[in-house]
């Protein structure tokens, strides 16, 4: 079969059956195939690390009513950068979602401090002969794209691929990749740093641990953001905002993101950045130095990823706040001063940083194109799409799917009603248990478990909302820049993903949720106000830390399981 990818599993003889207390060596070994000796170091001391985050995570709940805002801020930075530190070792080479063709893309910029080509008919090869090669020696096609598959974790292709390294370059790709080149070079330029210093093609291996150890710290931020928001809220409860910095860290596919290759990340820090900005001019009062960095902000996210526009919507939430709690001229101050940094920052952008990063001017919106050429030059449009009528249908549908106009835009498989809801299979099952491409680890059961979770921290949420009703003008404004920032991102990626087709495959739509990660996590533990005496506040800090971080280890070791076994 000449020119294919083939994908080998070797199962064992009918009847056999080994636990997986009994492989745990094998699958370490084997995982740590294609590292560099210092991930190998890591791989092995991976779950050690991450017993230790646990333990870690529960003493500072215990003794958080001890420790300074700023202690809590660091330590929640800590424990959410080991947890991405253990995903950055233990997923095989380009084995994170697209991972191969965000490398692809900050390895061309960084060999040629140009873009790759966004066009679909490019002629130029979508990965460098030096990527290449390793995606050869990995099988990637047949280890990404066939769930039923495994990693290769024979050292033969390792000895294999540096044997084939003669005469590649890291600067012979730069050609249209799917899920690469459709967006802005602003996160590839951070993130190709270690490409710039070392760019020999049998140091890629290593090259890309480092890469994503430096996603890692960028994600670890959101963790420290969750705590400081949480602060707003609540300013003398420490263990709830303990409690929501781990939620945010310790998020399973959260953390399986921040240890690959991935410009999520970007959006997800910018957009925890941007809730911060907007709680905090809601709690302390309109600031030209606030509006400012808002302002600024409004032209990142979208330059991070075209998810970023998800969270712009939420700064006229929170003009709307401000005008209500500080007046309207106080507030059309902020929103001017915001605007008019906005639009200083884009023209910054397009004309000045961008062309200086070698990509020429450059855009506000990258998006992978709509549109082919043809043989002539000219463009070829494609299949018109959903009507907005037909989007705002999908959108409905995703939570109340019996809620049909035009037609049902789902049709799920499972064995049950739960199994069929778009809202369960997209936030729960794969925002709890996607790992990777599409590798889907966690069983039926523990997802339930989790979804139980989650409902019961909801309910006690509403009921603390109820219970301090009285009080609402304190709180009224912040949680509504909350909502606000979870609903304009769950409806952005629901009428992004609208199709005519009818779904059956949800795709990776669940990991788009993260940009409203710490709104989500702060307002998950703010059931915690329903408990007046200390020590009630910190069992449930405790208890919802032990889950959080157990639920993590579990996740870790069930991907390792799933991989290498």
């Amino acid at each position: 079969m000449v020119g294919q990818d083939i994908s080998v599993r070797f199962a064992l003889p009918a009847g056999v059956s080994r636990s997986f207390g009994s492989q745990i060596d094998d699958a370490l070994r084997r995982s740590t195939v294609f590292e560099p000796l210092a991930g190998r170091v890591l791989t092995w001391s991976a779950l050690p690390l991450l017993l230790l985050v646990m333990y870690f995570a529960t003493r500072v709940a215990a003794t958080a009513q001890l420790r300074s805002q700023r202690y809590l801020v660091v330590a929640a930075c800590g424990v959410a950068l080991a947890h991405g530190a253990t995903w950055a070792v233990l997923l095989h080479p380009f084995h994170g979602a697209d991972e191969s063709e965000h490398f692809a893309y900050a390895q061309h910029l960084a060999a040629t401090n140009d873009r790759p080509d966004d066009s679909a008919d490019s002629q130029r090869p979508p990965y460098s002969s030096a990527e290449e090669r390793l995606m050869a020696a990995l099988h990637h096609n047949s280890t990404t794209l066939n769930p039923s598959s495994r990693p290769r974790w024979d050292e033969f292709w390792e000895t294999r691929w540096r044997e084939a390294l003669r005469g590649t370059s890291p600067s012979d790709g730069g050609g249209f990749t799917e899920s690469g080149t459709g967006h802005g070079p602003l996160y590839y330029g951070l993130i190709g740093l270690p490409l710039r210093v070392f760019d020999a093609p049998a140091q890629q291996p290593s090259v890309l641990l480092m890469m994503r150890l430096l996603n890692a710290v960028l994600a670890a931020l959101v963790a420290g953001i969750a705590v400081i928001v949480a602060g707003l809220l609540f300013p003398r409860r420490s263990e709830l905002q303990w409690l929501a910095g781990v939620l945010a860290g310790m998020q399973p596919v959260f953390g399986s993101v921040a240890g690959s290759v991935n410009n999520d990340t970007a959006v997800n820090v910018a957009a925890a950045v941007m809730v911060l900005l907007l709680v905090t001019s809601v709690v302390r009062g309109p600031s030209t130095r606030l509006a400012a960095c808002v302002g600024a902000l409004m032209v990142v996210l979208p330059l991070a990823k075209i998810t970023g526009f998800g969270v712009v919507p939420v700064v006229g939430v929170a003009a709307f706040v401000l005008a209500i709690r500080y007046g309207a001229g106080a507030a059309a101050r902020w929103a001017i001063t915001a605007l008019g940094l906005a639009a200083c920052c884009a023209v910054a952008w397009i004309f000045v940083i961008s062309p200086l990063m070698g990509t020429g001017s450059g855009s506000l919106v990258y998006r992978h194109p709509a549109v082919a050429s043809a043989p002539n030059g000219s463009p070829t449009p494609g299949p018109p799409g959903p009507t907005p009528i037909q989007k705002a249908e999908y959108v409905a549908q995703t939570f109340i799917p019996d809620l049909s106009v035009g037609g049902r835009r789902f049709a799920l498989p499972g064995a049950s009603a739960l199994e069929r809801w778009p809202a369960y299979r997209i936030y729960v099952d794969r925002g709890y248990g996607l790992f990777g491409w599409k590798s889907t680890n966690l069983t039926i059961g523990l997802l339930r478990g989790i979804f139980a979770g989650l409902l019961v921290g909801w309910m006690l949420a509403i009921a603390a909302t109820i219970r301090h009703r009285s009080r609402w003008r304190e709180w009224a404004g912040p949680v509504t820049v909350l909502l606000g920032a979870i609903g304009s991102v769950l409806l952005f990626v629901s009428w992004a993903y609208a199709s005519l087709d009818v779904r059956t495959d949800l795709g990776e739509q669940g990991r788009y949720i993260f940009p409203a990660l710490v709104p989500l996590s702060v307002l998950l533990v703010s059931g915690g106000m329903l408990v007046k005496k200390a020590s009630y506040r910190q069992a449930f800090a405790g208890l919802g830390t032990v889950a959080a971080s157990g639920l993590a280890v579990l996740t870790w070791t069930s991907a390792l399981r799933g991989w290498f076994t």
